[in-house]
């Protein structure tokens, strides 16, 4: 399949609520091929896949503008054996184009010789090749409604290209596991892993400094191919969050056909609405999630904070109601997209165990507001969750609470690495769209370089700020949860007879 030629480098995205930085962010960064080449180095190495997962759980491997090698080794899309990448990616790219021959089909072209009673629009039959692409179309529309409201606010999923690759995938898949279906959410799963493949393959497109493997691996005319693959494994690690009993996927079924129809007789514009409006798709009794949720609330979080643990369960606040989004889109409405795939470096590099922990983390880290809050302030907080200056700060304290013998506490270990951060590369809000022609990134005027650095200089030593602030407040936590000592008895003033 052939894919319109465009460019994408990693290029600026303003970080959700950090208006400090909006202006800083809007200069290009150049230097990503740069990155690229180092980076590509490390995939050489002896036991080179321990060092990626250890950059990735440290926040590091954004450094090396590599996720679209390193994702796919991460969930089992490449082998270890670099001798087999070029075999194993050829390989999936074909069974993409089987599967997209399979499935995506126009009835006018199916051959004339089928019988007419089959091959007509007014045909009922399962064989008919009219009754199937009608079934389809509905299918589409109702993958449509999802893909043209995604990240409403990035322009790189405004593009007609972005959108159509999009909405073929995830009709693939679906098409390949009926049993699942389609489930609102898969689109969001599906954007960041289609963000960083367009991005990061078309930047080295033209890199005559990749090895012949590489340039099979990196070949930006499967861009599509390369993703659907990712998604596919990805999905595969989170089904069961997505799936439901028979009677629940019915009545998901059921619901889909009314949206469906409601919003065929609706004149607003989808793009206007948000996903997860309508979260009753999401509950069931009986569902893998709820029973996931289940251990995060009554059993981590009580373990880590009891006192938070009691609070929310006075409050009737179920993690069903917040945890649900939080773990099948994988934190991805709660951080912005730069963040969002620093977290997705680490769950793909540990596995889907560290979700569990990634909640509690986030609960903990505010804590205080929750706390202190009633019922609307905390749904508010938990929906709506603050700006997290550092989230790699979350995922440390995620592997300390899952393992404290082997991951140290994050206080410590912001202290340890607090001289290494450094601002991560940007993203594009505003990539080249995939049909215009290759431009090249445009190095900042000297006063914007010099505003650069006193900003970078300015949110370093606001960063180190902030985690003295947390390692003091975790410390006045420890303090908290430790029960009240008694005095010795001696001590005790004698009970009144």
């Amino acid at each position: 399949m052939s894919v319109s030629e465009g460019r994408t480098g990693v290029g600026e995205v303003v970080e959700r609520g950090v208006e400090e930085e909006a202006e800083e962010a809007q200069v290009a960064e150049p230097g990503g091929r740069d990155r690229w080449c180092e980076g590509s180095k490390l995939l050489f190495q002896p036991g080179y896949l321990k060092v990626l997962k250890s950059l990735a759980l440290s926040g590091q491997l954004q450094r090396y503008n590599l996720r679209s090698v390193v994702w796919r080794l991460f969930l089992n899309v490449l082998p270890e054996d670099q001798l087999l990448w070029e075999t194993v990616t050829t390989s999936s790219r074909e069974k993409y184009d089987d599967v997209k021959r399979k499935h995506v089909m126009d009835p006018h072209q199916v051959t004339a010789s089928l019988d007419v009673a089959l091959n007509n629009p007014l045909s009922q039959s399962e064989e008919s090749p009219w009754n199937r692409f009608f079934q389809d179309n509905d299918l589409r529309q109702l993958v449509s409604q999802d893909v043209v409201r995604t990240f409403p606010d990035n322009q790189f999923f405004r593009q007609d290209d972005v959108q159509q690759m999009m909405e073929d995938i995830l009709f693939c898949y679906v098409k390949e596991n009926p049993d699942l279906g389609y489930r609102q959410g898969m689109h969001e799963l599906l954007a960041p892993i289609l963000f960083v493949m367009n991005a990061e393959m078309r930047d080295v497109e033209r890199d005559e400094s990749l090895t012949p493997v590489l340039k099979v691996v990196m070949d930006p005319s499967f861009i599509e191919h390369d993703t659907y693959a990712i998604f596919t494994e990805l999905m595969e690690m989170v089904e069961p969050w997505y799936s439901c009993t028979g009677l629940e996927a019915d009545q998901v079924k059921a619901r889909q056909q009314a949206s469906l129809a409601q919003r065929k007789n609706m004149s607003r514009d989808p793009r206007t609405s948000r996903p997860f409006e309508d979260n009753s798709e999401f509950y069931g009794p009986s569902s893998a999630i709820s029973r996931k949720l289940d251990v995060v609330h009554n059993i981590l979080l009580k373990k880590a904070d009891e006192v938070l643990y009691h609070h929310l369960k006075q409050l009737s606040i179920p993690a069903q109601t917040y945890g649900i989004r939080w773990i099948r889109l994988l934190f991805g409405r709660e951080f912005p997209l730069p963040n969002v795939l620093e977290v997705w470096d680490a769950l793909f590099a540990d596995g889907p165990s560290l979700v569990d922990y990634m909640c509690v983390s986030m609960l903990m880290h505010i804590r205080e507001v929750l706390i202190e809050g009633d019922y609307a302030t905390s749904m508010h907080h938990l929906m709506h969750f603050p700006t997290v200056y550092e989230v790699n700060y979350l995922i440390q304290r995620s592997l300390h609470l899952r393992n404290p013998s082997q991951h140290p506490s994050p206080r410590v270990w912001a202290h340890r690495h607090h001289h290494q951060q450094h601002n991560p590369p940007s993203l594009p809000t505003h990539p080249s769209p995939l049909s215009t022609p290759t431009t090249q990134l445009q190095k900042p005027s000297r006063p914007k370089q010099a505003g650069a650095m006193a900003k970078q200089a300015l949110t370093s030593a606001g960063k180190q700020l902030i985690w003295r602030r947390e390692e003091e407040e975790e410390r006045e936590k420890e303090v908290r949860r430790q029960p009240t000592p008694r005095p010795p008895l001696a001590l005790q003033d004698p009970s009144p007879l």
